[in-house]
């Protein structure tokens, strides 16, 4: 499938990617994600998101904060060149799962700016295959009635149509959620 490209976004790739914990904030992104790489996928790839383009995400159970917060990070790293233009898609598909001021913050127009992974695995045909397992942290803040938190330890790559891989990013995502008349909503996200 062969149509235009919007560049990815700036901010998001930059915080996907530096390896910083930090919260969404204004940078840019060069070349594949950089923190705790390796250059192999593992040996138990697994499939394509199924919170990839097209996904229906509001098929999760509102009211569990876990469900929430893994579904919303999957779909984050959720990309799939092709049938996204950048990684903003995949951030759309997310911004499902967040509030409304959250989710227009992951899309901000402003936030577009090309990468280089992005475009080599379009070269590819790529998509992401994301693999989420709960981190155990003492140091986490208790979940309360209206504030929870999700902390994941995330392992993703992109696997191009012809058999290419590309490197193979480790990082811990935290997620922040409150409740709100839908259900539980993630309000922030910082990536180390």
């Amino acid at each position: 499938m062969t149509h235009a490209r919007r560049p990815p976004t700036t901010a998001l790739t930059a915080v996907l990617t530096a390896g910083l914990t930090a919260t969404l904030v204004t940078g840019c992104g060069t070349g594949q994600p950089t923190s705790a790489q390796s250059t192999s996928p593992p040996v138990s790839a697994t499939p394509t998101s199924p919170w990839a383009a097209g996904a229906d995400l509001t098929t999760i159970d509102r009211s569990d904060p876990a469900a929430v917060s893994t579904a919303f990070t999957e779909a984050l790293l959720s990309y799939d060149t092709t049938h996204d233009d950048s990684t903003l898609d995949a951030a759309a598909r997310a911004g499902a799962l967040a509030t409304e001021e959250f989710a227009a913050e992951l899309t901000a127009p402003e936030r577009a700016a090309g990468t280089g992974w992005w475009w080599q695995a379009a070269e590819h045909e790529a998509s992401a295959r994301v693999r989420i397992e709960v981190v155990e942290d003492e140091g986490r803040p208790e979940d309360t009635g209206d504030q929870a938190y999700g902390l994941w330890s995330v392992r993703w790559w992109m696997t191009g149509t012809d058999g290419w891989s590309g490197t193979v990013t480790d990082q811990v995502v935290y997620v922040t959620m409150q409740t709100t008349p839908d259900g539980w909503a993630v309000t922030q996200v910082a990536v180390r």
